[in-house]
């Protein structure tokens, strides 16, 4: 018995397609898996690390190529706060991390579909948006507040790995 029938993609169809397909086939899964893949904890180191990563890139003023103030440590320490304590918990997909020219850092989830959720922490507020199909929303609440329930409906419909 062949090594390619214990391939969770093999099928009994595909034994004519060559060993290259397959293998294709077999990449592009493992890409498409890492892709859904919710933040575990290892996960989340690797995001944490992202954060700091850019956070350093971001250090400066200026680092736009215009005028942007700089991102503080403190400001990824605390999106990282807010990340673990508010978002983790949801289970769902990665983020990009997004900074701005007013020297704070973003989560933002985009659909295949153009669904756009932005949702960035600052000093004593939580700024919120949302294009989702065709609702709208957006809305700012205290750092210390829970996301709105529309928010968290729709973090968990359409940002789910069940989902996409």
């Amino acid at each position: 018995m062949s090594a390619l029938n214990h391939n969770p993609l093999y099928h009994k169809s595909s034994q004519a397609v060559s060993l290259n397909s397959q293998i294709l086939r077999r990449l592009e899964f493992n890409a498409q898996s890492y892709h859904k893949n919710t933040l575990t904890e290892g996960l989340l180191d690797i995001f944490e690390s992202d954060i700091l990563d850019i956070q350093k890139q971001c250090s400066s003023g200026g680092w736009d190529g215009y005028n942007a103030e700089p991102i503080s440590l403190e400001t990824a320490k605390q999106l990282i706060m807010f990340y673990r304590e508010k978002i983790s918990p949801l289970n769902v997909l990665n983020p990009e991390i997004s900074p701005s020219s007013d020297g704070f850092l973003g989560l933002e989830w985009i659909s295949d579909y153009q669904d756009r959720i932005l949702i960035v922490p600052e000093i004593e507020t939580i700024v919120y948006a949302s294009i989702v199909r065709a609702n709208k929303n957006h809305g700012e609440i205290g750092i210390k507040d829970e996301l709105p329930e529309t928010i968290v409906r729709m973090l968990k419909k359409y940002f789910s790995p069940k989902f996409n």
